[in-house]
């Protein structure tokens, strides 16, 4: 019978050392790599998105009037929005462009009637849409800012209360709020007369044309050419207080245009909103948001 051999015990014992320290330093390393990927993946997915945003906003900023020209059609003359989606590296950008010049503008409605009367008609604005945004003003304080540049209303969360801005933009035309369609805060104040919605139209020229006056423009901005500004205001027989009062709250063209981004990925959905105001040759003024 051969004795045990006295260090038989010492050898498991260090073996079972060994493989603990072993395990210890891979589960470790896998731990670093799986931390390294999920990192990279991260920065592979943000640099995707910054890159395939600015890609969208260099190219579609200057063609949205084309955009939305190319959008009319016989059965839909009046076109303030126009929906697109392109694929960029495995993820769907949605995008939406905007006529800010087709809505109303909440800085003028504020200066000349008030912001009681601006809560009235954010609220008029409204009717008619799957849901209501709760309305509560925010105005900047202009004491505070450079007098040539600053506007009461300079964000929409300034008028509304957006938790999240899918409940201001859909990635569908029926999702979201109508007030999308209505309300900016961009632009010098004009309304486009060929892109505004009736509702619009009739709440930013209240008490300006009558009821008949505004259904004999609608009629005219939906040929297939419609007369210039000119002529639309001619042909609503205005007087010339009228016409010059009318003149200078309307146009028809627009230099101010949004462009809407909603990045879909696999677990969540970024936004952007890019605003350009163009004011002559060399002088424009761009917004951006980020959510």
């Amino acid at each position: 019978m051969k004795a045990a051999r006295p260090n038989a015990g010492f050898v498991l014992l260090m073996v079972m050392v060994v493989l603990v320290v072993a395990g210890t330093v891979l589960a470790a390393a896998a731990r670093r790599c799986a931390q390294n990927a999920t990192r990279a993946a991260v920065a592979h997915r943000d640099l995707q998105l910054r890159w395939g945003t600015l890609s969208c906003r260099a190219t579609v900023m200057p063609k949205i009037e084309q955009i939305l020209d190319d959008s009319r059609t016989r059965q839909e003359p009046v076109v303030l929005e126009a929906r697109r989606t392109v694929v960029l590296g495995g993820l769907p950008f949605h995008l939406v462009v905007g006529d800010e010049m087709a809505k109303a503008n909440a800085n003028t409605i504020a200066d000349f009637l008030g912001d009681e009367a601006l809560r009235q008609a954010m609220r008029k604005l409204q009717a008619g849409g799957r849901g209501f945004l709760e309305i509560r003003l925010r105005p900047t304080d202009l004491s505070r800012e450079v007098p040539d540049t600053a506007v009461r209303f300079a964000s929409l969360d300034q008028i509304f209360v957006m938790p999240h801005p899918s409940e201001w933009i859909g990635l569908a035309s029926a999702d979201g709020s109508i007030a999308r369609r209505r309300v900016t805060c961009w632009g010098d104040g004009r309304i486009n007369l060929l892109r505004a919605e009736m509702p619009t139209l009739r709440e930013a020229l209240k008490g300006d044309l009558t009821e008949s006056q505004l259904a004999r423009l609608d009629a005219m901005r939906r040929e297939e050419s419609p007369p210039a500004l000119s002529q639309i205001l001619a042909q609503l027989q205005l007087t010339g207080e009228q016409t010059q009062m009318v003149g200078a709250l309307v146009a028809d063209q627009s230099a101010c245009h949004s462009l809407w981004v909603c990045v879909e990925g696999p677990t969540r959905r970024w936004y952007r909103l890019y605003v350009r105001e163009d004011r002559g040759p060399d002088d424009a003024t761009e917004w951006a948001f980020a959510w």
